[in-house]
């Protein structure tokens, strides 16, 4: 019965390891629909406010490095420390969390970004 558990135990990973990789992939087509702009898009044209800007940054940040160990750049800098500061608010949630909350508030800025209708 063990030959069984190690087999069931292989498709559990499996499945969380392809779970993982999907993530990743629609986190990466998240990242090319915010950098054209929405290109393709037929909803209303996405036009991101600064403070969305650095909100999606933190979660960019978070999704691939993890938890910000940066220090906070100068005052005196107020572009890296707003960026700064988006990022580290975030703590230590994971970077899956972080890109599924990227998806989500994409989501809901774009509904149905990742599947856009062909223009005829």
């Amino acid at each position: 019965n063990a030959e069984y558990m190690g087999a069931d135990h292989c498709n559990v990973v499996f499945y969380v390891s392809s779970m993982a990789a999907e993530l990743t992939a629609k986190f990466h087509k998240a990242l090319d629909f915010i950098k054209t702009g929405g290109e393709g898009y037929s909803g209303p044209p996405v036009d991101l406010s600064n403070e969305q800007k650095l909100m999606f940054y933190g979660l960019f940040k978070q999704a691939t490095e993890g938890k910000c160990t940066q220090k906070a750049p100068s005052r005196l800098k107020p572009v890296d420390r707003y960026k700064w500061e988006s990022w580290n608010k975030l703590g230590s949630i994971s970077k899956d969390d972080a890109m599924r909350k990227y998806l989500q508030e994409l989501e809901k800025l774009a509904p149905g970004w990742s599947n856009p209708k062909s223009k005829l």
